[in-house]
Order: C-alpha cells, then structure tokens, then sequence
C-alpha cells in the first residue's frame, strides 16, 4: 500500500527556497500531497528530486522555474502524478516502474525523458506555449496504449520542417494554417481486419484548405504492431477515424524512423498502417462532378465487410442535410466502386456526404464534398490516378482564352496548355503520358479555383 505524506503549511516550504537540490526522504511508493490552502514554493534552479515518490497537488506549485525529477529504482508500481494544474518542468528519470498519469497535467516548459516511461493512463500531457519534449528515445518516452493525448498549440504561418514541442511530427506548407492544436495519441486505429501503428496525430489548424502541405510522421520500433517498416503507407482520416484514405509514401527512412509525404491538401486525422492489410473501410476516393442539371457521385471503398449501406445526403448550406438515394454495401474486403447521379441539385453549390450504415445499425458520416451550381466555375479532373490522358472539366460564365499549368509537388511548372473555353460547360482532354510518376497538380487561371492534385502512375 502506497504511504501518503502532505505538506500543510506554506511554512514548511521554504526550505526549498535555497537548495539548488532538494531530495525528499520519503519511504519508496509513496505520494507527497501538497493540501488544500498549502503552497509549495520554490527558487528559479531548484530541482526537487522525488525518489519512488508520486505528486499530488490541491494546492497551489509556484510558476518559478523549478524542475520536478521523478526518479527511483522501485517496479512495484508506477510513480503517479494527479491534480496537477501546471508545473514549469519535469524530468522522467525512473527505469522501473516508470511514472504515471492520474489526471490531466501542463506543463509550461520542458519534459525531459532521461530514463522510463512516461504513460499518459487515459488523461492529456498539455504543452503550453513554450512547452517541449526532450530526450525520447528507445528505452526513455511518452505512450498511452490505454488513452490520453500529448497536445501543443502554434501558430504556424507557413511553416518549414516544423516540428511543435518536438513530438514527432514536421509539418511544411506555405499556406498559413493559423492557430494549429496538434494532439499525438497512441490508441490503435482499428476495426474488422486492418489495423494502425500504436500512434497517431489530430491537427486542427484555423485554415485547412489547400495547404499543399508535407509532413514526416516519426513514430518508435516498440509502436510498429506488428508490421514490417517497408510495408508502412500514410492514411488519412477527415472523421475521426472512421474513414480513411490511403495517401501513399514519398519518404520511408527506417534508420531515422519516419515516413514522409507531400501534397496535402487538408490535414486532419494522421496514422500509419499496413499497404496489403488497409485500414477498415478506407475510403480511397469520393468525388463529384456535374454535366448540366445532373451531378454524377462516385466513391470507391475498400474493407466492407461491416458495412450495410451508404445513404448519400445533400445539402445546399452544409448545415442541414437529406437523403436522397441509398446503395447496398458490396461486403466486400476488396476495393469496390460505386456511383450514383442526382438529377435534382441545386442551381448553387451542392454538399453531399455519405451516411455510413453498419450490420449493427451504427453510423458515421464521410468528408463532405461540394459541387458547384452550374454557374459557378469549379475544376474537377479525373481518372486519378491517371496513365495518360487525364480530363478536365469546369463551368465557365464566358468565353475566354485559359491557360492550364501542370506542376510538380516542388511548385515548378512542367506543361502548359491555352484552351478556348465556351460559356457553360467545358472538358478538355491533357496529355500527361510524358511525365514521369509523381504527384503532380493542376492548375487553372481562373481566380478563386486552387490547383487541383492528381497522381501520375507508370
């Protein structure tokens, strides 16, 4: 049984006003309580060593800048931490046992990983403004199989090969995402016969539209779930996880232990899983593209086996949405393509998503897609992937010269086409047979319509 010892009095504290060290003796597997009304203060340099020794706080930890080290040689359980409100340091120096989250903790400066494990235990590691990770490494980090999150805010206009609070994932883009929260948790992404790596990222930046962006995702040996390094492949998830598409591999370093990408267009939901056993129903496209007064819907899925039926929603605010047309699932664990045509779309943009129907009655919904009214000018292309010739087509309000550009993930142009667009309707076939495989996109001269990403295959 863990002995508890507590600290009343703000007296009784101000001893570790002058030590650079202060090393409390206190009993192995014990808890150091700070109670309600006490205040622990400590001088800027004090490093208070907490040998096989626990924290709880109702109290109140000064906002010097003081180092809290967790250290010790006891396995009989982990060092807890609980009721924190904010510390300004801590060091993780504990091979045994390790320590343990038992509520949510701030921390406003460093988390140094020197020796075990820190375990979030199903509550959240906040890194505030200025908060890092440092020293993780093989025998030395952060997990929380059961839970919990490790979160960092920034503002990242433009950002290159930036890595906030150094846990573990390099964002590049030169759009400005804004204000971004970027949370790393270490759940599994799972379901039916696919699974993730025990590690994953949510990234929700204040703009998360066409971002072009690149990322390298690290991840830990000990976190691969069974997998082999070189089958490792990128997906992403715009729900949450219930979802995903399969963004491929630019980059795979098994010696630093990352895989990298390019030419994303929105981050959301970030993991790494297996290219021959995908993720459950991974939605590999859903597309939507109009001809006139009839819009054609069309979505390829792979991993079906749970899946009822699709229920495909419209909406013409985004808001508020109803079905028009239902599909069977396939059932299949192969990929499988659908399409279904709405005759009846609004003269605007119209939203569709896909209701997702489970054998248990259970649903979710897709990424929400729209497709502009046929007055408005929008730029959709397909096949992608594409071999050869990949078609455009958009809506124009008038008859114009317009310049196609093609470019490589770098940004540089390597083919440009003029055509001659007629007001409404308009499809031009491209050449693309000349380049080599790639990611590549496609760019319009027409304001307000971003470039378009599509996949060169061999």
């Amino acid at each position: 049984m863990k002995k508890s010892f507590s600290l009343r009095t703000r007296s009784l504290l101000r001893s570790s006003v002058l030590p650079v060290a202060l090393f409390l003796a206190i009993p192995a597997d014990a808890q150091l309580h700070i109670t309600s009304g006490s205040s622990l203060v400590a001088a800027d340099g004090t490093t208070i060593v907490l040998n096989n020794t626990g924290l709880t706080n109702a109290g109140n930890i000064s906002q010097s800048d003081h180092t809290f080290t967790f250290a010790g040689t006891s396995a009989t359980s982990a060092t807890t931490l609980s009721s924190i409100t904010s510390l300004r340091n801590i060091t993780v120096n504990k091979m045994a046992g390790g320590v343990q989250l038992n509520g949510n903790v701030r921390v406003t400066n460093i988390v140094q990983l020197s020796g075990g494990i820190l375990d979030l235990n199903g509550f959240d590691l906040n890194l505030d403004a200025a908060g890092s990770v440092s020293g993780e490494g093989s025998s030395s980090y952060i997990t929380g199989t059961t839970g919990g999150s490790v979160l960092r805010s920034v503002l990242l206009n433009a950002p290159s090969s930036v890595n906030p609070g150094n846990i573990g994932l390099e964002i590049t883009s030169n759009a400005n995402l804004g204000l971004t929260v970027i949370k790393r948790s270490h759940l599994q992404q799972t379901s039916g016969t696919g699974h993730s790596i025990n590690r994953y990222y949510d990234i929700i930046p204040t703009n998360n539209t066409a971002l072009n962006a690149g990322i390298r995702f690290f991840y830990r040996d000990n976190e691969l779930a069974g997998f082999t390094e070189g089958e490792l492949t990128l997906y992403t998830s715009a729900d949450s996880g219930v979802t995903w598409m399969n963004q491929g591999v630019a980059v795979s370093d098994t010696s630093a232990n990352y895989i990298a990408q390019t030419g994303l267009n929105s981050l959301n939901r970030l993991t790494l899983g297996s290219q021959s056993i995908p993720l459950p129903l991974t939605l590999l496209r859903f597309t939507g593209s109009r001809n006139n007064k009839r819009v054609l819907l069309q979505w390829e899925t792979v991993g079906e086996e749970q899946i009822r039926t699709y229920e495909v929603e419209r909406s013409n605010d985004a808001v508020h949405y109803s079905g028009f047309t239902s599909v069977p699932s396939s059932g299949k664990v192969v990929a499988h393509k659908y399409a279904v045509s709405d005759t009846r779309p609004f003269d605007h943009t119209t939203y569709y998503r896909l209701k997702v129907i489970g054998a248990d009655d259970g649903y979710t919904y897709s990424k929400t897609i729209g497709v502009a009214g046929i007055y408005e000018e929008v730029v959709t292309i397909f096949p992608n992937p594409v071999i050869d010739f990949v078609q455009v087509q958009w809506n124009s309000q008038e008859e114009k010269l317009l310049n196609i550009d093609v470019l490589n993930s770098s940004g540089q142009v390597v083919m440009n086409r003029q055509v001659n667009a007629v007001c409404g309707q308009n499809h031009v076939s491209v050449d693309v047979s000349v380049l080599a495989a790639g990611v590549y996109y496609l760019r319009p001269a027409i304001p307000g319509v971003g470039p378009v990403r599509f996949v060169k295959g061999h």
